[in-house]
């Protein structure tokens, strides 16, 4: 899933709800083409806390989306940009 984020330097990230592993088992790579081939447009963070929705329902998946906050954030460059404005 793709994320949406907020602002300049924004530590959000979106996500889905369909895990129970801990935070601090996930990494966000942005600004990688080929997971493959290390390009030096990629850049790494560790996830510090996922935020459910509320309502989220395991059996139908409604409201499934999940807010990752990021331990450091992002800085927008020619390959990390906001999705949504």
């Amino acid at each position: 899933m793709e994320s949406g984020l907020s602002n300049q330097g924004s530590n959000l990230y979106l996500h889905n709800c369909r895990t129970t592993a801990p935070a601090n088992l996930f990494r966000i790579v942005a600004g990688d083409f080929d997971r493959y081939v290390a390009e030096g447009s990629e850049q790494a963070k560790l996830v510090k806390r996922v935020v459910k929705h509320p309502r989220y329902n395991h059996r139908t998946t409604d409201n499934d989306i999940a807010l990752f906050e990021l331990d450091d954030a992002l800085t927008y460059d020619r390959y990390v940009q906001v999705k949504c404005k």
